[in-house]
């Protein structure tokens, strides 16, 4: 299995849509950029037949540091989240069974 970087999805895109590969690259950032504004704002981004993005705000904790044994307090804070849609999920579970456990 190899890696896949965003050159490599910029390519593909390009050929696929036989436009430039600079301007698969602005389409491609602008649809990210739109997607981190909207999230940012609060607002869940669905792309159906893909999955769901959005912010998840972490609650301020105290946790024990496992070294020390020293109380830590920990500030709340933003994580982006994204929760894989129905049919994603299944297509990945089916190929998973398929190919033997080899994961995605």
């Amino acid at each position: 299995m190899s890696k896949v970087n965003s050159s490599d999805i910029i390519n593909e895109f390009a050929e696929e849509m036989g436009i430039t590969p600079q301007s698969a690259k602005a389409y491609m950032e602008f649809i990210f950029d739109d997607i981190l504004k909207h999230v940012e704002k609060g607002d869940d981004v669905g792309i159906k037949g893909f999955g769901k993005f959005r912010m998840k705000v972490t609650a301020p904790r105290v946790c024990t540091n496992t070294y020390t044994g020293k109380k830590v307090n920990v500030p709340a804070r933003n994580r982006l989240q994204f929760e894989m849609s129905r049919s994603l999920l299944a297509a990945y579970n089916s190929s998973e069974k398929e190919r033997g456990g080899e994961t995605l």
